[in-house]
């Protein structure tokens, strides 16, 4: 069952087979409309694991990069590297929410989406919050670890200009196949969901209990869909 809080709040429950109900009342549906329904829920179905998926690869490769970055600064043992890494665990936490229901159906609440957007705007704005308030946390330590390195260290400022350049290379090395993934996977959903996105558009105009089915606009070469 894919289950989609519509704009107007009303509860929309799409089934595989191609039937669809709203607030437990199954809409009567034209063959075409059921095959629309059918693709709708099979793209859809495909596009929220994927989308899971590459979402938490990306905070996979963020956090191996913030946790190494203040592991070398500040020590793998500092509360502040620490802190990150719960941080992350907790963004890996909120993505499943963001997508599944207590049972582990879907569940795609639309109403807090913006226009063109995937992902809850609440979500992403407590994101950068957290992540300005560790950032701006942080700065105070780097700049101690920096001159603590550089008093009761070698003292030399280019040796360790290079330590560093070389550790960040060798960190880019280590998440370029991960990255290059993520391309991949990517690819793979925009088109996936530019399916989805026909489909829930002819939905929308042809039956008039889901006009305000609008979980998806996908732009693609500067034309909407």
């Amino acid at each position: 069952v894919l289950t989609v809080l519509l704009k107007d709040g009303r509860e929309a429950q799409f089934i595989a087979r191609g039937t669809v109900s709203i607030d437990g009342n199954t809409l009567p549906l034209s063959r075409e409309q059921t095959h629309q329904t059918q693709t709708y829920y099979a793209n859809i179905q495909d596009t929220i694991p994927t989308t899971i998926e590459i979402a938490k690869e990306a905070v996979s490769i963020a956090n191996t990069a913030v946790v190494e970055v203040f592991g070398e600064l500040l020590g793998h043992d500092d509360g502040l590297t620490q802190e990150f890494g719960h941080f992350f665990d907790d963004i890996n936490y909120d993505i499943n929410n963001q997508f599944y229901a207590a049972d582990g159906t879907i569940f795609v609440d639309t109403t807090g989406f913006e226009e063109g957007e995937w992902v809850d705007q609440g979500w992403e704005q407590q994101f950068e919050q957290k992540i300005e308030s560790l950032i701006a946390k942080s700065m105070g330590k780097i700049l101690i670890a920096v001159g603590s390195e550089m008093l009761w260290g070698d003292g030399d400022a280019d040796e360790f200009g290079k330590r560093m350049g070389n550790f960040g290379e060798e960190l880019e090395q280590r998440l370029a196949g991960s990255t290059a993934r993520i391309s991949e996977q990517a690819n793979t959903l925009c088109k996936t969901l530019e399916y989805a996105d026909i489909a829930e558009n002819k939905l929308a105009d042809k039956v008039e209990q889901l006009q305000h089915l609008d979980l998806l606009t996908i732009d693609i070469q500067g034309q909407r869909m």
